[in-house]
């Protein structure tokens, strides 16, 4: 098994060959690239940066994703992945990149999940699948299995890749490779690990990370901003988002942010961000939404208030529909409307907020829209009435809304 960090140095050393390649750039790509990877562990961030890594390699910038192919697998089957990952890439380019996504699972309460079973049937396409040898350049095939739960590597699975694993030698190809006899298991799945950071590692990311974004933070600045978010890596990027947009905003880019700078900025997202529910909701995500309401009811954070903020969300959604469809606005002037303190020069975040907020605008039909706001209405009327369930009430509707975004339905709740 290999880290996340060796086969991403892999593919940073394959980038400076793509730059300047030479006669056999090609045959030296696919020499070095695998055609499965079985991506794992309890950082998901390190393990999307691998895989947006892989895909800025395989495929020219700004080009239309003709030949790569995301599934969800709490709403796909292992039968149409394998299908696409049989599929033989397009004349726009000789690669093509299949990737099956499991949600971040954090609990044993959640070991029951379908997507982590296989029926007969999957089993058999599977072990089909990865028996045949695959050669480069061709698909590549990656598994995006985040888990925080005791025990994953029994589920079945981690056991049908882990069969084909490749031995870590092989993996990270610093020797010549000998032929497996016929009668032995083809290995070509290399398992890619995505632990969280340790401290002193953390330090080291957080300064180049720093240095990337020519964002200078004092030494105690830096402590207090891990003491902020601990070690988890998504969260923290979030931060240095705001700190160079509060850096920009207070002429502060050429002195260093100290530690009273982080406090003003972040410390108050220590347990929750206010906006963390509208940004996991613009983005129909799931485990994220259910993480940020589970830490707003453990503040003690007032049912009613949570569901307000979930309408006001949908009230913007709904808004700026209706300024696209009638013209009067264009996106930026729409979004400097409904997101007034968040400015283009705030750059990464700005970036990032705009697209995320029109994820939710273009992805909700004005229907399903309008099923949404009877939902809500009818929710409301039973918070009014008292129902003593309500915390119950917000995560269905939230869970509904996410999944629903996906499968184009919105589910009515029964009344309790």
């Amino acid at each position: 098994m290999a880290a996340v960090s060796e086969h991403l140095r892999n593919l940073q050393g394959l980038f400076k060959e793509k730059e300047h390649p030479g006669k056999n750039g090609r045959a030296a790509l696919a020499d070095s690239l695998h055609p499965c990877y079985f991506v794992h562990g309890d950082e998901p961030y390190l393990g999307r940066l691998f895989v947006d890594r892989l895909k800025e390699l395989l495929f020219e910038s700004g080009s239309a994703d003709f030949n790569v192919d995301r599934f969800w697998m709490d709403e796909a089957g292992w039968a149409d992945v394998i299908d696409a990952a049989r599929t033989a890439p397009t004349f726009f380019s000789p690669w093509r990149l299949v990737t099956a996504e499991f949600l971040m699972r954090s609990e044993d309460r959640f070991k029951d999940r379908e997507e982590d079973k296989l029926s007969d049937a999957e089993a058999v396409i599977l072990e089909k699948f990865l028996s045949v040898p695959h050669s480069l350049p061709g698909t590549i095939l990656v598994v995006f299995y985040p888990s925080r739960f005791r025990h994953y590597k029994s589920s079945p699975v981690f056991k049908a890749f882990s069969a084909h694993f490749l031995s870590a030698k092989k993996a990270s190809r610093d020797s010549d490779e000998e032929k497996e006899p016929e009668n032995k298991t083809v290995r070509q799945v290399a398992e890619v690990e995505i632990s969280s950071l340790k401290f002193a590692v953390l330090q080291s990311w957080l300064v180049r990370e720093l240095e990337k974004r020519k964002l200078a933070l004092t030494p105690e600045a830096r402590a207090r901003l891990v003491e902020v978010t601990g070690n988890d890596l998504r969260k923290l990027t979030s931060e240095m988002d705001k700190l160079q947009a509060y850096a920009a905003d207070t002429g502060r880019s050429r002195a260093a942010v100290d530690a009273e700078d982080v406090d003003r900025v972040c410390a108050w997202t220590r347990e929750v961000e206010p906006w963390g529910l509208t940004d996991a909701l613009s983005i129909a995500d799931w485990p994220d939404c259910a993480r940020v309401l589970d830490r707003l009811f453990r503040e003690g954070e007032a049912e009613l208030k949570i569901f307000n903020d979930i309408a006001v969300f949908f009230r913007d959604i709904r808004q700026a529909k209706a300024w696209l469809e009638e013209g009067a606005l264009d996106r930026k002037a729409i979004f400097a409307k409904l997101r007034p303190k968040i400015k283009e020069k705030h750059g990464i975040l700005y970036a990032r907020k705009f697209r995320e907020f029109f994820l939710s605008v273009d992805r909700l039909s004005r229907s399903r829209l309008r099923r949404l706001f009877l939902e809500l209405s009818r929710l409301d009327g039973l918070f009014k009435e008292g129902v003593d369930v309500q915390r119950e009430m917000i995560e269905t509707f939230v869970c509904d809304y996410c999944r629903g975004v996906r499968e184009g339905t919105v589910r009515r709740m029964t009344r309790r």
